[in-house]
């Protein structure tokens, strides 16, 4: 990149990590763009050179969670031994990192089933997010395969669905933990998550 491009960089990733602290403070529908430019110190006509809207920054910084979020999960996969292995590890990464990125797993519940208005989404951004969700599922469906029994009949299963039924119902166990368990309980919620995963883990495997 030349000089102008690397400023321009800069200068966007700036702002998004400007709205991502205003997003994770205080939800992304009381954010205003105002506050966005005030925080970043830019104008709002310089920020819609680079955003086509708060939607659109707010895609940039689900972007930035979903790759961290998705290295830590193949970084836990890492040298484990079994299809089941890196599938159980997979499941447990998810859960550590939503512990200990509460906020960030609440915004990521948003935007993972927010409906996506294209005219106030870039191009870009949209197709880098739906590359990495391949990139992570492409993973997930080859361990699968690989951990179901060889005279399993494929043609019962499709392959895709399951790995969206196993990473959304994954998503969805952690919030009950997480958040609909008194403190007192969240131990209890999160024994309740390694029961479920393992039995959905083994019911691919038999």
């Amino acid at each position: 990149m030349n000089r102008k491009e690397i400023e321009t960089e800069a200068r966007k990733l700036f702002i998004i990590e400007s709205a991502e602290e205003l997003f994770l403070k205080q939800g992304y529908y009381i954010t205003t763009m105002n506050e966005i430019a005030d925080r970043s110190e830019f104008s709002k006509p310089t920020i819609y050179k680079y955003f086509l809207s708060k939607e659109d920054i707010a895609k940039h910084v689900h972007l930035k969670f979903l790759v961290g979020r998705i290295n830590f999960f193949l970084e836990a996969m890492l040298n484990k031994k079994t299809p089941y292995e890196r599938l159980f590890a997979f499941g447990m990464a998810y859960y550590e990192y939503a512990e200990n990125h509460i906020e960030e797993f609440k915004f990521q519940l948003l935007w993972d089933s927010f409906p996506i208005d294209s005219q106030n989404i870039s191009e870009k951004v949209y197709n880098e997010i739906a590359e990495h969700n391949e990139r992570i599922g492409t993973v997930i469906k080859n361990e699968m395969k690989k951990l179901m029994p060889d005279e399993k009949p494929y043609e019962e299963f499709d392959l895709h669905h399951t790995m969206v039924s196993f990473y959304s119902s994954l998503r969805m166990v952690i919030s009950h933990s997480l958040f609909g368990c008194s403190r007192e309980n969240v131990k209890e919620g999160k024994m309740f998550y390694i029961n479920f995963l393992k039995l959905f883990l083994r019911g691919l495997s038999k």
